[in-house]
């Protein structure tokens, strides 16, 4: 129930446009008297805001004819909004505009100046015309997703086996009918069209912001409602194997879509943070097949360099930069040129990102002891040519690269760096 100062009901009293028993009536029945004293006809909106504005100083605002600012509504919880009926309309700087039901309650003030960090400045409006408002901003959940997962169906996708759910059973049940479900197919699917490396889930304050990592950055594809997080994250970790209890430490799994007639791998990660938990997959796209040299954007004489190095006899070539810059896709691209009949290829990778004919890939297993390190021993006792290392992360993977390189190898890697210049400090 909205509190009400017992100022507004003084005012109300003394100037006449209510008497006490009108009061004490619309009180008892459980709803906010205001709204009670409206909906009877004892008073109307217009004596009311011309009574409270001249006391209070305040200006009323017509929410019919407000629409509010999403980026001010992010600055106030949806939790807080709801409980003491008020609703943030715009942003200016470090003023933020809030519609209030009672310009006399200087401890609400005091509260959502605090919690939004900023100047606020109150205007007036009744508590129904604030819920209705906030039905609009907040309680459009089920009309939101049904728009924005209209046309997805669960059989878009396929989960393969090794996960616990198998979507096309899910559809058997009825289960596709559920919005997580079909959110999760719509974000994954958005992702895969638009070729995204990366897809992000980020809890704000009234919804669930939705990126991708296209080209390198970072793109905002869309904001289902916050109502949707909890369950759409149980999704998720159903689908990587995880535990849904667990909400407060971070999680990684793994699952793998089957989409157009190719393996799709994803690699998912959960962490906590405030609002609730924040979930990134990396893509994997096995089917896609390696893009060639010549299509990555390099200049002539800089692509004529790179190749001269990727296809001389030994030696070490870096690919540098950081995370999203196509690193492993220019390695990948290399590969592709310098495999052949003649010639013993291997890669030790975490995890093995993309799959490919003639050469020999060995997965990292920390967890079974199998480790860069301990894996280029191994391969260097395979009679090895070039030998591909998906990162250099510590001393010893790099201290025996570099010995692979200086012995008649030719070793392909990359070093997380923001530029090449210093892959030289990092080794």
């Amino acid at each position: 129930m909205v509190r009400v100062s017992g100022k507004i009901r003084s005012i109300l009293v003394d100037a006449g446009l209510v008497t006490q028993e009108d009061w004490n009536s619309a009180r008892e029945s459980g709803k906010p008297p205001v709204d009670v004293l409206l909906e009877r006809g004892t008073l109307t909106e217009e004596r009311l805001f011309e009574v409270l504005g001249l006391t209070s100083g305040l200006p009323p605002v017509d929410l019919t004819r407000v629409k509010p600012d999403p980026q001010a509504i992010e600055a106030l919880p949806q939790e807080m909004c709801t409980e003491h009926c008020v609703l943030p309309l715009a942003r200016n700087g470090d003023n933020l505009t809030v519609v209030i039901s009672d310009p006399f309650d200087v401890m609400l003030l005091d509260d959502l100046n605090l919690k939004a960090r900023c100047r606020v400045r109150p205007v007036l409006s009744y508590p129904a015309a604030i819920r209705r408002a906030q039905a609009v901003v907040f309680n459009r959940d089920q009309q939101q997703v049904d728009e924005l997962l209209e046309g997805v169906s669960s059989q878009d996708l396929i989960v393969e086996e090794g996960s616990v759910e198998d979507l096309e059973s899910a559809t058997a049940v009825g289960k596709e009918d559920v919005p997580a479900v079909k959110l999760v197919n719509l974000i994954i699917l958005r992702a895969l069209r638009e070729k995204a490396s990366d897809i992000h889930v980020e809890p704000m304050n009234t919804s669930v912001r939705i990126r991708y990592r296209i080209d390198g950055c970072l793109v905002e594809a869309m904001n289902p409602p916050k109502a949707m997080l909890p369950a759409l994250l149980s999704r998720l970790k159903i689908l990587a194997n995880l535990d849904i209890a667990i909400r407060f430490e971070p999680q990684d799994g793994k699952f793998q879509i089957r989409y157009e007639n190719r393996n799709i791998d994803f690699r998912l990660s959960t962490l906590p943070v405030v609002g609730g938990e924040k979930a990134v997959m990396r893509i994997l796209d096995q089917g896609s097949g390696t893009v060639r040299l010549d299509s990555l954007g390099f200049e002539p004489r800089c692509l004529q360099d790179f190749r001269n190095a990727v296809n001389a006899p030994h030696g070490m070539v870096l690919v540098t930069g950081p995370t999203g810059s196509g690193k492993s896709t220019t390695l990948y691209a290399a590969m592709s040129e310098v495999a052949s009949i003649d010639v013993n290829v291997v890669t030790v990778e975490d995890p093995v990102e993309y799959r490919m004919n003639g050469i020999n890939q060995v997965p990292v297993a920390p967890k079974r002891g199998l480790t860069f390190a301990g894996a280029l021993r191994s391969i260097l006792r395979q009679d090895p040519d070039v030998i591909l290392v998906g990162e250099i992360r510590d001393k010893e993977t790099a201290e025996i690269a570099v010995k692979a390189a200086l012995t008649g190898h030719l070793v392909l890697s990359t070093l997380h760096t923001n530029d090449a210049v210093q892959a030289v400090t990092r080794l």
